[in-house]
């Protein structure tokens, strides 16, 4: 990070302008927006995501790298890891500097002490329960290898297959099916329907009491799915290497709707990046890193590249070695609430090799976080403008209007259908008029008529996420 480049990333006004522009340029849409939509394929950490499990297991040995640690005037105190099932304390003032459309969020920096991970709490509304979208599909994945290691130790699921029970489709491996969840790739199944597919393996009652033993937050729900059947009514986990069924579907039982926190998700995503540097009686139920690496593995290929942007925007890229980038995306309109939502759940670590230069240790740097903004809904431009606030925002937490359109994008993109009933309902006479209801109900109409059952996830402000990783590091009173 050279001096110019923090110095500009504390200009929150020009970095919003220029994410702005690099949407332009990128000819962004509807259907593919800069930053959310654009994958892993050109990022320069594709090459990386085999090593990150080997990278998560490393600490500091406190000659070449030192961990960093809060100064003695810093505000911000480290705390041990909490145990399974206990609340942190969470300072709910140290994010007051994020824009008004982030409404909430949680940070947790971790140093390390003594060989072990500690940590600092940051928050907004960190608490509050609220819809955290495709983000939430990280939980199902974590709760399968909980209950598969607490009847197997030993399993590693590299060795699994998801297997229909009812013969009609083929084996994957369980890898394969969780990256074809995270990246959107539709390989497989779409990333919805594998979602729903991977919450079969517990009962709703039973996967929302492991997260509440997990995160200590009593009063989340999470018994509901995501808006497709699963892609296997009778899925089971088969072990190539034991010969035998390890687990499967449970008990179907009616639906309600997700609702978790902004810490909820955080600390999930801490225990899985720090599970090498937390105590026992911190880590996630049964676990073991055979296993959990694979999860690693496919959150690295998310299709957002917020953290990208921001090392890049920092001046960082060449500046630090054995980074790691997991992450989940998660986006929609609310129909009810009248907003365009993007939730944004990470962990990044990597060793800063800056200080060499001046004859000192390189220092390793990781951090937890999520970030949920909306927007009410209004044209593309709007849709564009609440992504690029989002970028800004990440970028903080890391040192004449567009024609109106149905700010949205249907997960199944090549249904011609689909894509035809959006097409109309912007063209409709009404639009300029229209509530997010009458749209949404324009469109489900249109798919009836047709003969389809219209199941519509809209895209919506992608960035605002990203912003807040740069200005936090460039922030004065705000140093990771």
């Amino acid at each position: 990070m050279n001096l110019t480049s923090l110095e500009l990333a504390k200009d929150r006004a020009r970095i919003y302008k220029n994410y702005l522009q690099m949407e332009i340029d990128a000819k962004a849409n509807i259907n593919k927006l800069a930053f959310l939509d654009r994958g892993i394929e050109k990022s320069r950490y594709l090459q990386e995501i085999k090593n990150y499990p080997e990278y998560l297991k490393q600490k500091p040995d406190g000659l070449k790298v030192i961990s960093y640690i809060p100064g003695p005037n810093n505000p911000l105190k480290l705390t041990p890891f909490p145990s399974l099932g206990e609340l942190p304390q969470i300072n709910s003032q140290a994010l007051n500097f994020l824009h008004a459309d982030i409404k909430e969020a949680c940070v947790c920096i971790g140093s390390f002490v003594d060989g072990k991970i500690q940590a600092q709490w940051l928050g907004k509304n960190a608490l509050t329960n609220a819809e955290q979208w495709s983000a939430t599909k990280i939980i199902a994945l974590l709760n399968i290898v909980s209950q598969l290691n607490s009847k197997y130790p030993d399993c590693d699921i590299d060795n699994c297959v998801v297997r229909d029970g009812n013969g009609q489709k083929h084996d994957y491996y369980f890898y394969d099916v969780a990256k074809d969840m995270i990246n959107y790739a539709s390989n497989i199944g779409s990333s919805n329907s594998l979602a729903a597919m991977f919450k079969r393996f517990d009962t709703r009652i039973g996967l929302e009491q492991w997260l509440k033993s997990a995160t200590g937050n009593n009063d989340l729900i999470f018994r509901g799915d995501y808006g497709e059947n699963p892609y296997l009514t009778n899925p089971k986990i088969f072990d190539l290497t034991k010969k035998q069924v390890l687990l499967s579907a449970a008990l179907n039982t009616t639906k309600q709707k997700n609702s978790v926190s902004a810490y909820d998700l955080t600390r999930l995503i801490s225990m899985l990046g720090w599970h090498f540097h937390i105590e026992q009686r911190s880590r996630m139920k049964a676990s073991q890193w055979n296993s959990l690496e694979s999860i690693v593995r496919a959150m690295g290929h998310d299709s957002a590249r917020y953290v990208d942007v921001a090392i890049k925007t920092l001046g960082m890229e060449g500046l630090i070695t054995s980074p790691v980038i997991i992450s989940k995306l998660g986006y929609g309109l609310s129909a009810i609430r009248g907003t365009l939502e993007t939730v944004y759940v990470a962990l990044v670590r990597f060793v800063d090799e800056r200080p060499k230069a001046a004859g000192k240790p390189a220092k390793l740097r990781t951090l937890a976080m999520t970030l949920r903004a909306e927007k009410a809904v209004g044209s593309f431009q709007q849709c564009r403008s609440l992504g690029d606030r989002t970028r800004r925002q990440i970028l903080r937490r890391s040192h004449g209007n567009s024609p109106p359109v149905v700010c949205g994008r249907i997960l199944k993109a090549g249904d011609r259908l689909i894509r035809k009933s959006v097409k109309l309902a912007v063209k409709h006479p009404l639009h300029r008029l229209s509530s997010p209801q009458m749209l949404l109900s324009y469109c489900r109409n249109f798919l009836r008529a047709n003969g389809i059952v219209p199941n519509l996830f809209w895209q919506h402000q992608h960035h605002r996420p990203v912003a807040a990783l740069s200005q936090t590091t460039a922030s004065n009173n705000f140093n990771f």
